[in-house]
């Protein structure tokens, strides 16, 4: 019996392998089992079973090993072609011969080995006649990416890019850490990805020029520069401008210089890595200590342009990296979300960072949102560590402040995020135009008063920017998002004057569910953060929405949890809600409907704003 199956499976497994094996017996050949010292060659791929059969295609007869691995017949069998040619030469083949026949996702039946294995031939085969006719080669340019990345120098130092990959090839810069080489369009990009991951540092980061070589369609192995002047050429011959930017690069001579190489490709723009690795004196046979080779025969500084360049590129080694792009673009929605410029552009005043509006502001940032005011004027207390996206690290820290650099540091390429530890309306007084000036303010204070005052404001002001206010009921039962615009209802339109609101989803026959801290005046309402999933969403979908345009009125979305979850916590559904048409006796759902101006309303008179 093969290792490494688990127990529960091995006798599925060995079925599976007699009902592969008394299948590709039949086939002509005949095919024959792999020895256990071929099968060691696999070893990397956790083979447990294998067959070599003759296959004749179009140039002759070819071997191709099938192989199952201990995964089997829950993973598909491999086929391995053994007599291929070099690496590179033909796409969708690794190094060990391993053919790569269907996408990562792809999903077979481990009730049905022969016919998998059928399907996974049949594919194999089709590859083949392919790479022996030439009719895919251009797989090479559609997943350049994949293929760069399998020529990478072993003592390369891995790129992260920020630089917008798009044409022309310009100028970027660099910064050169141990760890990876950042690059970006510009300098002040670049360093403030690098405060807003590590904090500001004792000394300012050293940026360096670095090049973008953008080309027309993406290279073939063959293509592939080995040196750095195969670069230049490359440049030369496939960039309008590319040599003299990355001429001007190398006017100090740099000791590396770094340079990424862009180009389109049926999915999208793709990115691969140099660097121009600078000879130094130890390099050389010169036995004057300290000669630099790239100057030699000249006074310091008199060295000719042409003397220069040649000796640069010319006895200069390159290091091939891979890039990961860590701009805004590919990291929310992989350059697939048509959105990401007007939610980049937003500018979010977030109003309370507990365990509602911190959690809102994290999905915002994680939805592509780039600009952020967050205001809290309290601290974090271990009661709201459990409910809340910041830990025990954070204790005693104000939740604005520590909620910022935790968003910083996760989302780096945020453009700014600002705290304020201070009350909304302090410091309305101090900056009047921050609120003004955003474009929405989310309220997640939970405190009538607050947010009562907030919309005077608000209609004092025209009602814009919009506002988004959102509120629980008790055990987070029922969570409730309203957008307050310009046209529609104002917040106390659906209120009390003294905060009860007017559409209540749940009853709670028991009384009050405020549970008392043994403190004076300290309640809280029992909800944990899996209870508050649902709600954190029902808002943050409705703040996207009224972002991109999608909301034109004051609007109102209400969450209602399970029937199961509301009985269990000791609450039943309020009488009025429950004989709404659209009730779901079972629970779990959203509903969607106006917040209608009251004509009574105190505060905006039921008027529409100019």
């Amino acid at each position: 019996m093969p290792d490494g199956a688990p127990h529960a499976t091995q006798g599925r497994q060995a079925a599976a392998i007699a009902a592969l094996g008394a299948y590709l017996a039949n086939l002509p050949g005949p095919p024959r089992p792999l020895a256990p010292s071929e099968l060691l060659a696999y070893r990397a791929r956790r083979a447990v079973a294998g067959w070599r059969l003759d296959v004749a295609f179009r140039d002759g007869v070819r071997r191709l090993d099938v192989v199952v691995d201990r995964d089997f017949p829950f993973a598909l069998p491999l086929v391995i072609l053994v007599d291929r040619p070099p690496p590179l030469t033909w796409p969708h083949i690794e190094e060990d011969g391993k053919l790569c026949l269907l996408p990562g996702a792809a999903e077979s039946s481990p009730h049905d080995p022969v016919g998998v294995a059928q399907h996974v031939l049949g594919h194999a085969s089709t590859l083949i006649e392919a790479c022996i006719a030439g009719t895919n080669r251009d797989d090479f340019r559609t997943e350049f990416h994949s293929y760069w990345n399998r020529v990478q120098s072993l003592d390369a130092t891995p790129f992260v890019s920020l630089v917008a990959p798009r044409p022309p090839s310009r100028r970027v810069w660099v910064w050169r850490g141990e760890r990876f080489y950042l690059l970006a369009d510009d300098e002040v990009t670049a360093r403030a990805w690098l405060r807003n991951i590590a904090g500001k540092p004792k000394q300012p980061h050293t940026i360096e020029p670095a090049a973008l070589l953008w080309l027309p369609r993406a290279l073939l192995p063959c293509e592939y520069p080995m040196t750095a002047a195969e670069v230049l050429a490359l440049a030369r011959t496939k960039t309008a401008d590319g040599a003299a930017i990355l001429e001007a690069g190398a006017f100090s001579m740099p000791d590396r210089l770094a340079i990424l190489l862009g180009a389109p490709t049926p999915y999208g723009p793709s990115l691969a890595g140099v660097t121009i690795v600078r000879r130094q004196a130890n390099q050389w046979t010169s036995k004057r200590r300290g000669h630099d080779p790239m100057t030699r025969g000249f006074r310091p500084g008199r060295v000719p342009s042409k003397v220069r360049q040649a000796r640069y590129f010319g006895a200069t080694s390159i290091l091939r990296s891979e890039v990961e792009r860590i701009d805004a673009g590919w990291i929310h929605g992989r350059d697939q979300d048509k959105h990401q410029a007007l939610l980049r552009a937003a500018r979010i005043v977030g109003i309370g960072a507990g365990s509602v509006g911190a959690p809102i502001a994290t999905r915002l940032a994680q939805a592509g949102a780039a600009e952020f005011d967050l205001i809290d004027p309290k601290r974090l207390k271990s009661a709201n560590v459990g409910r809340h996206p910041l830990g025990v690290g954070h204790l005693g820290s104000f939740k604005a402040v520590a909620l910022v650099t935790k968003i910083q540091r996760d989302y780096p390429h945020t453009r700014r995020i600002e705290a304020h530890p201070y009350r909304w309306q302090d410091l309305a007084e101090k900056k009047p135009d921050l609120l003004a000036a955003a474009s929405i303010i989310v309220s997640a204070i939970g405190h009538w008063n607050d947010e009562s005052a907030l919309n005077a404001w608000h209609v004092d002001n025209g009602r814009r920017p919009a506002i988004i206010y959102c509120w629980l009921e008790p055990h987070a039962s029922a969570g409730h998002a309203i957008a307050v615009m310009a046209d529609g209802g104002c917040l106390q339109c659906g209120f009390s004057n003294v905060g009860v609101p007017h559409v209540r989803v749940t009853d709670w026959p028991a009384g009050s569910q405020l549970v008392h801290e043994p403190a004076c005046g300290a309640v809280y309402q029992p909800y944990g953060p899996v209870e508050l999933s649902s709600i954190e969403s029902l808002v943050a979908e409705l703040c996207l929405d009224v972002l991109l345009g999608k909301v034109s009125s004051s609007r109102h979305r209400i969450w209602a949890a399970r029937t199961s979850f509301l009985e269990a916590a000791g609450g039943i559904w309020a009488p009025d809600w429950a004989k709404q048409p659209s009730f779901r006796a079972e629970g779990g759902y959203v509903e969607d409907r106006p917040w209608p101006a009251a004509s009574a309303c105190p505060v905006c008179g039921g008027r529409r704003s100019c």
